[in-house]
């Protein structure tokens, strides 16, 4: 997920494309990205089971690669999508020897990371 400003200098980043240099202050934007959050939604834009799954993988490979603190999932308080998404992500926490936790009190929405 590109930056719209620098969070350095708040130089608006849209006519540069997606660099990983601040063309202004010389900040690092790709550590800038990689210390928010990441959030996907598997459950409000009609996805089906495969592309919701799709999606997780895609996300989990940026979660991992880029570095984030966590990563929230979003995929609905019921359904399909959230049977398969839980499972899913029950394997990846595993596999990665990550923490996986509902997001608050919200049953439609969990966390993966690597703190407690």
């Amino acid at each position: 997920m590109p930056l719209r400003h620098c969070p350095e200098c708040g130089l608006p980043l849209a006519k540069f494309g997606s660099p990983d240099i601040c063309p202004k202050c010389d900040a690092d934007l790709i550590a800038a990205v990689a210390r928010k959050p990441l959030v996907v939604d598997l459950a409000h834009h009609g996805e089906t089971v495969h592309q919701a799954l799709a999606k997780l993988d895609q996300a989990v490979s940026e979660f991992v690669w880029r570095g984030h603190p966590s990563l929230k999932v979003i995929h609905g308080g019921s359904g399909r999508i959230k049977a398969q998404v839980l499972h899913a992500l029950q394997r990846h926490a595993a596999r990665l020897g990550a923490n996986l936790r509902p997001d608050g009190g919200n049953d439609g929405a969990h966390v993966i990371s690597f703190t407690r």
